[in-house]
């Protein structure tokens, strides 16, 4: 496991740092520790700081911790990683690793914003605090509930797969299923995300650019 620190603070944990380096385009690719300029968190840059500086990011370190024991029957340990988890100090790709510690989605049950859930083998994160109900399972209600997976840094040479009801990020590329291509976000809060019913190819030329 290791720990993000930024001015002392913990950033995040992660169970395997993405390294990323400025390549000849201006975009940040993924690269091996050794070339590392910085290091990409839950979709952030972050410039690291013994490191050659790449545009004007905040500096952090990277070290490596002891990890939790969340594979065994150690239930405190468990707790105190499924609510790192769901405040957004564990990165999904690490609380992917060990989904079974969530509960199971069910209906009737009262859903934070940030909780996650298992669903069909899937895990979800809670868009916006509900009460479930039996029609609004989470494969099923984009607007209540997003689907993890595998974090993508979201470069050119590494673009996020795009789905319908997803939570596009200004400044990110994004791969659409439909025709294969690579767009550019290009509109929306630039601190932040915007979700969107459509695919990057219906948005062309308001939200979106087509990468040639």
């Amino acid at each position: 496991m290791y720990k993000i620190i930024k001015d002392g603070a913990t950033v995040g944990l992660t169970g395997a740092p993405n390294y990323i380096k400025k390549l000849d385009n201006g975009c940040y690719g993924l690269c091996s520790e050794q070339e590392a300029q910085g290091v990409a968190f839950n979709g952030t840059p972050y410039q690291l700081a013994d490191r050659a500086e790449m545009d004007d990011l905040e500096a952090v370190t990277v070290a490596e911790v002891n990890e939790i024991d969340v594979t065994n029957d150690h239930l405190a340990a468990a707790q105190v990683f499924v609510e790192q988890a769901e405040v957004g100090s564990i990165d999904d790709n690490t609380a992917l690793q060990h989904k079974g510690l969530f509960e199971v989605w069910r209906a009737g049950a009262v859903c934070r914003a940030g909780a996650l859930r298992n669903f069909e083998g899937a895990l979800y994160k809670c868009r916006q605090e509900h009460t479930s109900q039996e029609e609004w399972k989470p494969a099923t209600t984009p607007a209540l509930w997003a689907i993890i997976e595998m974090t993508r840094t979201g470069t050119i040479d590494d673009p996020i797969p795009a789905e319908r009801g997803m939570e596009y990020t200004y400044g990110l590329y994004y791969l659409d299923p439909e025709d294969g291509r690579v767009y550019l976000c290009q509109r929306g809060d630039e601190t932040g995300g915007i979700v969107l019913q459509y695919l990057p190819h219906e948005l062309t030329g308001n939200y979106f650019t087509l990468v040639e």
